[in-house]
């Protein structure tokens, strides 16, 4: 029997998306109709652009509607409370161009035409703006909906849930999650989704945002909860590689590594770090130049990358934008400058770290 694979992806954007305020604002008045007119009838469309909501359609209703009102809590709620985020609740232009309903439209809507001919009493309820949709229900997911869909949808609401909660105050309201996923097919039988392939986050944060910050705050358990799938059981497999890895570092350089050689190995954690770094605090040179760049460059013509550490956290734009500044954590600083990381990618084997280790003693002794 033979074996079709195929890549399905679908998208989904957050609530501050524009195309989603739009939709949240027509359905803001939509419910607003419905709650005080269960027979109100709403045709409405919502434009936006920087600073400016235009609304219209037609609308017949019993119904007192403040448009511009409910155009504005429905933006503020979404997160756009200031026109520093690109939009201001408070301060957009509100356009309103609403009429009635036609009465063509509403003669075909008030009864169908079959029913008018004397047809079936189930044919009454009519049409008048005609639609055709596309879609179906599967079991791939307890949603009944297709995998890659679902699971955009959750990223985009983990992504709304991280920023109101102020857990990654960088956030603004504007964000989309696009996710791939791979589907097998034996012969006729209905496709399965096998491997989550890529998964695509891009959301909307403040302006001079360091790239340090976004690394430093990326957190695998929220995109783990986002996702809720096993596609990420795997991540143990490489955790505990990256540890075996870690292990073989430790046994390479030795109990007299820092002795000899004057530089610091991290601490021996096993139970409760990942290992996705290894770092080394390397000592300072008695000539003044500055020993990180060196070491790199040397360890460079070895054929071995060496990656910076994040900077003192103090020295991050978020902190700097609080008052801190350079020269207010000395003893930081001067450590955060020696600080580097060994490779610990999970393709490694024994014999890199070897070769990484002795690079390492070759240019520390040198």
């Amino acid at each position: 029997m033979t074996t079709r694979s195929f890549l399905f992806t679908s998208e989904s954007v957050t609530e501050g998306h524009p195309d989603k305020m739009a939709d949240q604002v027509s359905d803001a008045i939509l419910d607003a109709v419905l709650a005080e007119d269960e027979e109100g009838r709403v045709a409405c469309e919502t434009l936006l652009t920087t600073g400016l909501v235009v609304v219209a359609g037609e609308i017949s209703t019993r119904a007192r509607l403040d448009i511009p009102r409910l155009v504005r809590s429905t933006i503020r709620a979404i997160g756009y409370d200031r026109a520093k985020y690109g939009f201001d609740a408070d301060t957009c232009g509100v356009i309103v161009c609403v009429d009635e309903q036609s009465p063509d439209i509403a003669r075909g809507v008030d009864e169908a035409e079959e029913a008018r001919r004397g047809g079936d009493a189930l044919d009454r309820t009519g049409a008048g703006d005609q639609g055709m949709m596309v879609g179906y229900a599967c079991r791939e997911t307890p949603e009944l909906m297709p995998l890659p869909i679902v699971l955009a949808h959750r990223l985009c609401r983990r992504l709304a849930e991280v920023r109101k909660a102020r857990l990654l105050p960088y956030l603004r309201p504007d964000g989309k999650a696009q996710v791939t996923v791979r589907y097998e097919q034996q012969g006729s039988g209905p496709p399965r989704p096998v491997e989550v392939e890529r998964v695509l986050v891009s959301c909307q944060h403040q302006d001079g945002l360091d790239v340090d910050v976004l690394g430093g705050k990326f957190n695998m358990t929220d995109v783990a909860a986002a996702i809720g799938l096993g596609q990420f059981a795997h991540i143990e497999a490489i955790t505990a590689h990256r540890r075996e890895l870690a292990r073989h570092y430790f046994e390479c350089f030795g109990s007299d590594f820092q002795e000899r050689y004057g530089a610091q190995l991290p601490p021996a954690d096993f139970n409760n770090s990942n290992w996705h770094l290894f770092q080394l605090v390397l000592p300072e040179r008695k000539d003044g130049k500055p020993a990180r760049a060196t070491f790199m460059e040397q360890m460079q013509e070895r054929g071995i990358g060496i990656g910076y550490h994040y900077p003192p956290i103090h020295l991050l734009s978020l902190y700097r934008e609080r008052g801190f500044k350079e020269g207010m954590f000395p003893v930081a600083e001067r450590v955060g400058r020696l600080i580097v990381s060994l490779p610990m990618f999970t393709a490694m084997n024994k014999s890199d770290v070897e070769r990484a280790v002795a690079a390492v003693k070759e240019v520390l002794q040198g």
